[in-house]
């Protein structure tokens, strides 16, 4: 699908030079107009599918990649090479949009033209469809902001088109607090770099995102002490760290272990403070081995309690005794008594008969007799 989707916009890309060859006489040129128009829509249908398809396999394929198994075989190289071809796909994915926007912008292009009637400004901005481009939202959140700008100024700021087209996709990307904070702009070509600085000041602050990030972890709690919500909370404390570390900011302070240590159940504590004692002389305990040690304590504990819930479904063979623990059987009208089979023999280790027990031995009745056999 992803060759296909290749093909497409090279396709694409080679008719756009051959269209650029305008005919001057008139006649001919209306006539190719026409004919653009259609083949313009045709273009935008195909793309349209194509990337609606890739978007879905490529959700499929990730899909399956999330849920191979830690003992999966070499499973380092697999998601190597999933990452890499989720790459190339993304990739695709945004020369499509580009390609889907700026059949758009030639659309409305050749509707403007084609209308004779003078139109503002505003009025033409509000007749543009802007194509879906793969942007995450952002609503505010300080700790969303670098990978919400990775991914906008791939697909928007870093493209040549009109910067108030810029400044509409910008307002499509942001929802709640961000997009209220953008109220004082008017919605313009003008003030699109003076917003994109207003949003880098407001949420690109290191200081501000090392501080949310702390109460984040100030305020994680477990649900309950049961291990599936110590899991969780060991995801998310480690997403924070793992910020914090990105960030520059110090991770090792024995104040942050004891505040990450607090957060978990006493059984998984005692288990942390333990490895801590038996490190080697010389060798430096820091975060990352404690996390290390939570998580590795959290995963067995969660396979222990696997391994007992399926011993304990195991259906068992389970032996029915009459009521004289006996089992009856008719022989020729008599009625014999059979003794279960753990209960048929007996073996006397003081005088070798199999017709008692030891402790009613009648040839060695005393502790005297036997100690001297």
């Amino acid at each position: 699908m992803a060759g296909k989707h290749s093909s497409l916009l090279e396709e694409y890309e080679r008719e756009v030079e051959i269209e650029s060859q305008v005919p001057q006489e008139e006649a001919e040129r209306r006539i190719r107009e026409r004919q653009s128009k259609l083949h313009i829509q045709c273009q935008k249908k195909k793309l349209e599918v194509a990337e609606k398809n890739l978007n879905k396999m490529l959700d499929a394929y990730t899909a399956a990649a999330d849920e191979m198994s830690s003992d999966t075989p070499q499973l380092q190289a697999l998601l190597e090479k999933v990452s890499a071809n989720s790459q190339t796909a993304q990739e695709l994915l945004i020369r499509a949009q580009e390609a889907i926007l700026e059949l758009d912008l030639r659309i409305e292009t050749n509707n403007l033209l084609a209308d004779t009637e003078p139109r503002e400004l505003a009025e033409e901005s509000n007749r543009i469809r802007l194509a879906p481009l793969p942007n995450p939202k952002f609503g505010g959140k300080v700790w969303e902001w670098e990978s919400f700008w990775s991914a906008f100024e791939h697909s928007v700021h870093s493209r040549s088109i009109d910067d108030a087209y810029k400044m509409y996709y910008l307002l499509d990307a942001l929802t709640g607090e961000a997009r209220e904070s953008l109220k004082q702009f008017e919605v313009s070509g003008r003030t699109y770099a003076l917003a994109i600085e207003h949003l880098k000041k407001k949420y690109g602050n290191k200081q501000l995102l090392v501080g949310e990030l702390v109460d984040r972890l100030e305020k994680c709690r477990a649900r309950t002490k049961r291990l599936e919500d110590q899991r969780r909370l060991y995801e998310e404390i480690s997403s924070i760290v793992i910020q914090m570390e990105l960030q520059s900011e110090g991770i090792d302070s024995t104040v942050l272990q004891k505040l990450i240590l607090s957060k978990f159940a006493e059984p998984i504590q005692r288990h942390a403070l333990r490895k801590k004692q038996e490190i080697k002389e010389g060798e430096t305990w820091n975060t990352k081995m404690l996390l290390q040690e939570l998580s590795d304590k959290i995963h067995s504990e969660i396979e222990i309690h696997r391994h007992i819930r399926s011993d304990e479904n195991r259906p068992r063979r389970e032996t029915e005794f009459n009521s004289n623990n006996m089992q009856e059987r008719r022989n020729n009208g008599a009625i014999h008594r059979q003794q279960p089979d753990d209960l048929k023999t007996f073996s006397c280790f003081y005088c070798d008969r199999k017709d008692h027990p030891p402790k009613k031995c009648p040839v060695f009745k005393t502790r005297e007799d036997r100690w001297r056999k």
